[in-house]
């Protein structure tokens, strides 16, 4: 006997079906009805954010290495594989630890590289939850903690 037919007495072939098929979406249902908004990132947001961090860190490597160049080559990120999520909050802002892996493509002005990467990036949400920012730590150097840096995922 499922849960559904000792709480709702009704005779009807949709609580005849697996628990597990029904209770997933009722209770998503009740959730969102009750004001609790569960939002994840999807993965156009994962390659939006894994692409910016890519650009970041090209940036500092390039002022560390005073290069002149303003070539920027073309990545083109996809096969993204979420292996763990975390949730916890940044700068007070429900916010997600998460790794896993990428392909990218490097595509140069005489060559096209293929890799593929792990990655550990961390997204905030904001209090409208309709926007998102990759959050990256920087040390502080005051010994107080960890502070965080925002940017807006476009």
């Amino acid at each position: 006997m499922s849960i559904f037919s000792e709480i709702f007495p009704i005779r009807c072939s949709l609580f005849q079906m697996p628990t597990k098929i029904i209770l997933i979406p009722i209770l998503l249902l009740f959730l969102s009805g009750c004001g609790v908004n569960i939002l994840i990132p999807n993965m156009e947001l994962l390659e939006k954010a894994i692409a910016l961090q890519i650009e970041l860190e090209q940036q500092q490597l390039k002022q560390q290495l005073f290069v002149q160049n303003n070539l920027q080559p073309q990545l083109q990120i996809n096969r993204v594989k979420v292996t763990e999520i975390e949730s916890l909050e940044i700068q007070g802002l429900p916010s997600y630890k998460v790794e896993g892996t990428y392909n990218i493509t490097i595509k140069l002005p005489d060559r096209k590289l293929k890799q593929q990467n792990q990655f550990q990036i961390y997204l905030q949400s904001q209090k409208q939850r309709k926007t998102w920012r990759l959050a990256r730590q920087r040390p502080n150097y005051n010994l107080t903690g960890v502070k965080w840096l925002t940017y807006l995922i476009r």
